[in-house]
């Protein structure tokens, strides 16, 4: 009976070709299977094949700007009241001195009754709404944990 560690890649044991192999080291694992070559996944999440996945396909971006197609239906609203045609009324200050000055000539003149504007016709007004956002990318990354990846390939 063998006292100590146990070297299990010291084994015959050798992944086949396609394997993968997860790891915290960087180094290939070549060094441990002689006559291996291995390839190292990087910056890639793993995803079953054989559903909606094809062996080998890839896909996905570490984030995303949405385009207006891929927004939530939403709406904006706004309303205006069209007056048509409308005067507006300017009262003095209860007949005191003060007045009000209306500068409907040259010199303009200082009255204290009612004044009321001429008609400005019927007419309407209009309104913009404006946007929000600014189509800066967010992130879609699920949460992970980083470790080597290695697949077999020869």
């Amino acid at each position: 009976m063998a006292i100590g560690a146990v070297n299990t890649l010291s084994s015959k044991w050798v992944p086949p070709v396609g394997a993968i192999i997860t790891t915290s080291s960087s180094v290939s694992p070549a060094a441990d299977y002689a006559g291996t070559s291995w390839a190292q996944i990087k910056d890639r999440f793993l995803m079953g094949a054989g559903g909606s996945y094809t062996l080998g396909s890839t896909g996905g971006s570490a984030s995303h700007t949405l385009s207006v197609a891929e927004m939530p239906a939403h709406n904006h609203s706004g309303s205006i009241t069209a007056t048509g045609n409308h005067t507006h009324t300017v009262s003095s200050l209860g007949g005191t001195s003060q007045g009000v000055y209306y500068a409907d000539s040259a010199e303009g003149w200082m009255d204290t009754a009612t004044k009321t504007t001429s008609s400005a016709g019927a007419h309407t007004h209009s309104v913009t709404i404006g946007s929000s956002g600014n189509g800066q990318a967010f992130s879609i990354l699920n949460p992970y944990v980083g470790k080597y990846v290695w697949r077999r390939v020869s």
